[in-house]
């Protein structure tokens, strides 16, 4: 996986496999992590599927679900 990480977060990037098509995201792939204020983006393209996004990692998600 290509990724460039800053010293401000320091780790690999949490985004391994194409959100699209499931398939891991390997050194063919390309991902680029930028930052919007606080937030980590990380811009991706899957050369399986040639799917392209941005990916936000989040701490924690509020959802709903439709009444049954």
């Amino acid at each position: 996986m290509t990724a460039q990480t800053g010293a401000r977060s320091g780790s690999r990037p949490p985004v391994a496999f194409c959100p699209h098509c499931g398939r891991s995201l390997n050194h063919q792939a390309f991902v680029q992590e930028y930052w919007t204020g606080q937030s980590r983006v990380f811009h991706l393209w899957c050369r399986a599927c040639r799917f392209t996004a941005d990916v936000v990692p989040t701490e924690r998600m509020l959802g709903h679900e439709p009444a049954h």
